[in-house]
């Protein structure tokens, strides 16, 4: 994810763009969201001299798959690809909220389960400056029991696999702890 060297040839040493970005062209080529055949909604930051404003897209958008995808998670630095929609840089979609649970609400959910890879039982929103929230009645929080193993671009296959069995053994407590809530019709 980074190579020093490629600045030698006047290229950005950090590589997510690329490392997320390919796969995804791979994938779906120019694909636009509104081919799509089931909803989606991806949260982004626009970015103008103005302010941010956030944005969410759907199916709705004829923006391609890969560049919506991109854009949802562009932070200078380790990105190096600035994907613009309507006209502006778009950044990542947490700017506002980690957690885009007003998002699902808007779009009509009920309920909503946000999956957190933090054991808080809250929601946390705001960046640079977290705030942490605390849990609407109409969400349940699926999360880990302790902190994950993994850190940020961490590549090390031991703690790679300790952090899909936090995950899991997080999985099944929840859907033991919430079956009541799960069952739930409406």
């Amino acid at each position: 994810m980074f190579k020093p060297a490629v600045v030698l040839h006047g290229r950005w040493p950090f590589r997510m763009s690329d490392v997320v970005g390919e796969p995804l062209k791979e994938a779906f080529g120019n694909q636009p969201l509104n081919d799509l055949l089931h909803d989606i909604a991806i949260p982004v930051t626009l970015v103008s001299a103005r302010g941010r404003r956030h944005r969410l897209l759907t199916r709705q958008d004829s923006v391609a798959i890969a560049d919506a995808v991109l854009a949802s998670c562009f932070i200078p630095g380790p990105y190096s690809r600035v994907i613009r929609i309507d006209g502006h840089a778009a950044f990542d979609g947490a700017w506002r909220f980690r957690t885009p649970l007003n998002d699902c609400l808007s779009l009509g959910a009920t309920r909503t389960i946000a999956v957190q890879g933090h054991p808080r039982d809250e929601i946390a929103c705001g960046f640079p400056f977290v705030r942490h929230l605390p849990v609407p009645d109409n969400c349940r929080v699926l999360r880990p029991n302790r902190p994950v193993a993994v850190g940020a671009y961490d590549t090390d296959l031991s703690r790679i696999r300790a952090t899909i069995r936090a995950g899991r053994d997080a999985a099944r407590k929840f859907l033991t702890n919430n079956a009541d809530w799960l069952d739930q019709t409406g």
